[in-house]
């Protein structure tokens, strides 16, 4: 594969090449040349095309070869990544890896003397990752993850400053367990995983002062922040992170991982568009026979997504034939690293295309593949999309042979056929209960394609993260599209709004906010339900709702925590018209004065405040106070009593701001309308 050369001629820098912007470290070398290119290569891992950094690096040691963190940077280039772990290379890509690496690591080791403190640092560090030639077996990878983070921990409490020794470290620990920093059906930080460790290293490189122009840091803080509960912190960081390196496509399309969670789908569509030109222009150099066309396509993949949770039809047509187009079939026949396992399943994506927009006379002409026992996926794909299009037209006869064509053929896939975390056999049995439901309803055996359907759902939800979802179609939307059309409206509605994210009954990776699909479903029920202002709200084609991070979250990061509001174990009233009754009785007639309206306005504001994840832990270690349930206490009545017990907990009380010129003195203020009260343990609320 591409760069791969036993011998590598140096290549002057100042010759045509790729623009990554102007990240750079300053090196121990003289060669301005090896400068460059360690440049280069430190800004393409950072990228993860870990292939284009190896050969940068290579020819950094080509220009200088006693450059010994040039040969850290060709270690580190070669070994596990985030999306590349132990366990996902084959036997003879990892023998081959090892032993570059291990080579490269020796050699950095060797000229080590001349290097900077720092330098030595991630030199001896690396050296624990690559200890042998001899590939690590699969009872030894773990040990050896951890090993590493270890060697890197003193390099990061010696130069924690340095934003690369930042990087690096947080990387090792998240590369502990990969795609599992969180818990996604509690919210929390899965106790298997450094999380926690994880963002205090990035937070606390973030508020350094040129944090905004690393593009590690910035990729990494969105891989973090990405299966949190709260996904919208880390928009900053996606915003900072767009554009920062013009020709690497993975860098273009990285924040839209953020986008797709928080509902912004054109700007996902306009930042993966670019991904998809950078990486034209990046497959036209190099060609497509190396690892990153995996990356090239899923940033196609993620185009064509975004495209159809837009209800682009031809947008994500033309991003199919694009992604086609740009993979030879013979770079599916590469062996090793097998990139059948890993590239086979972006071929069907144009079936899952067709079946979202109803596509049934096109599909039941679409052809097979020819070669079978190489698109084993996107043959058995082809038979459930065929199977749906029959059903749909009422052809049940049809249907049903091509869903035994379509077991049949789901019995020779292979199970390491991959569709980014999940199998590719997962992700074909939700088409399974998908093809069964679709059969069974037009069968007008209602309650039991209902059951398929359920259980379609139930399958999807247990399929491992990745953005996008390897199941392309929701399946709850087809199971709330039938539900409607059977005329359950209530249900339907429920559906929808749960998919949009208008409640917290789906985890939050599971919510897929201002999709045209759920948009257009949820306001035709609430239109034939009679609600018409909730309609209103969500009417297709109105400003989209793009969920961004509030204040408190600001402030507290990841460690915010809302209170539902609407749930009685939080604490709270159910808000019912009464409450929207007495909130316009409240602005019409008690809000008479400057005073009264400044002082609700203040104590919006430093209500927040009382939302910290530690300010009760503090209150109470201090006054020995109980502040409720511990998961959901409320935070009005912490408030509340840290300013009567424990003023000194928020010292930014002292420096509320005068009242408006004319106001009473602050003193006076509880004269005001709108005071604080108690109404007996574990609430408090204004009057």
């Amino acid at each position: 594969m591409t760069h791969e050369s036993d011998v590598m001629l140096p290549i002057s820098a100042s010759d045509e090449y790729y623009d990554l912007g102007l990240f750079g470290r300053k090196i121990t070398t003289s060669n301005p040349h090896a400068q460059t290119w360690f440049n280069r290569g430190l800004s393409w891992v950072y990228a993860f095309n870990h292939i284009e950094g190896a050969y940068c690096f290579e020819q950094a040691i080509a220009h200088d070869p006693s450059c010994a963190i040039a040969y850290w940077g060709l270690a580190y280039a070669l070994g596990p990544n985030y999306n590349k772990p132990w366990e996902c290379f084959d036997y003879e890509d990892l023998k081959a890896c090892m032993k570059r690496a291990y080579e490269a690591s020796c050699k950095a080791k060797e000229h080590a003397n001349d290097a900077t403190p720092i330098e030595q640092g991630l030199i001896g560090a690396i050296q624990s990752r690559f200890q042998s030639a001899a590939p690590p077996t699969p009872s030894e990878q773990l040990a050896v993850n951890r090993g590493y983070a270890t060697a890197m921990e003193p390099v990061y409490r010696s130069f924690g400053d340095d934003l690369d020794v930042a990087v690096l470290y947080a990387d090792a620990l998240m590369n502990q367990t990969p795609w599992a920093l969180w818990d996604l059906f509690t919210g929390k930080p899965n106790p298997k995983a450094a999380t926690m460790e994880v963002k205090q290293v990035l937070e606390r490189a973030l508020a350094q002062q040129v944090s905004d122009k690393h593009p590690g840091l910035l990729h990494l803080y969105i891989h973090y922040i990405e299966m949190s509960p709260n996904p919208e912190l880390g928009v900053n960081a996606a915003d900072q992170l767009r554009d920062l390196m013009p020709d690497a496509g993975h860098i273009h399309h990285m924040p839209t991982h953020l986008d797709i969670l928080i509902g912004d789908w054109r700007r996902s569509i306009a930042s993966n568009y670019k991904a998809t030109l950078a990486d034209d222009k990046y497959v036209r150099r190099n060609g497509p026979y190396n690892f990153y066309t995996f990356y090239r396509l899923h940033n196609y993949h993620s185009l064509i997504h975004a495209a159809m949770f837009s209800g682009k039809l031809n947008m994500a047509l033309d991003a199919v034939a694009r992604m086609e187009a740009s993979v030879p079939e013979d770079v599916l026949r590469i062996k090793s690293p097998p990139m059948a396992d890993w590239l086979e399943y972006f071929m069907s994506v144009r079936l899952h295309v067709m079946v979202r927009f109803g596509m049934w006379e096109e599909l039941k002409q679409m052809r097979l593949p020819v070669d079978s026992q190489l698109y084993r996926v996107t043959t058995a794909t082809t038979h459930y999309a065929k199977g749906v299009a029959y059903a749909a037209t009422g052809d049940v006869d049809r249907a049903l042979e091509q869903r035994e064509l379509f077991q049949q053929t789901c019995t020779l896939v292979p199970e390491t056929r991959r569709a980014y975390n999940s199998k590719c056999t997962q992700t074909l049995a939700v088409a399974a209960a998908m093809l069964d439901g679709e059969i069974e309803y037009r069968r007008q055996n209602y309650a039991t394609a209902f059951e398929h359907l359920r259980k379609s759902i139930a399958l999807d939800d247990k399929l491992p993260y990745s953005e996008p979802w390897s199941w392309m179609q929701p399946t709850r939307h087809a199971y709330a599209a039938l539900l409607l059309e059977q005329g359950d409206l209530e249900e339907a509605a429920k559906v929808y709004r749960a998919d949009l994210g208008l409640d917290d009954s789906l985890i939050r990776p599971r919510r897929h906010p201002n999709n045209v699909w759920s948009l257009q479903g949820y306001h035709e029920c609430l239109t034939r339900l009679g609600r018409m202002e909730e309609a209103a709200v969500v009417e297709p084609g109105t400003k989209p709702h793009i969920l961004e991070p509030s204040p408190s979250q600001i402030l507290y990061n990841a460690e915010y925590d809302e209170v539902n509001r609407t749930l009685q174990p939080a604490g709270a009233q159910r808000l019912r018209e009464s409450s929207f009754a007495w909130i316009r009785s409240l602005f019409q007639h008690g809000l008479t004065t400057p005073d009264n309206l400044y002082t609700l306005v203040t104590s919006i504001i430093i209500n927040d405040l009382g939302k910290s994840p530690t300010l009760a832990a503090d209150l109470q270690r201090e006054t020995a106070t109980e502040t409720g349930p511990q998961a959901k206490p409320n935070h009005d009545l912490i408030l509340y009593l840290v300013v009567r017990q424990a003023p000194h907990l928020i010292p930014c009380l002292e420096r509320v701001p005068p009242l408006p010129p004319g106001s009473s003195h602050p003193r006076h203020r509880a004269r005001s309308r709108i005071q604080f009260r108690t109404d007996g343990p574990g609430r408090v609320s204004a009057r």
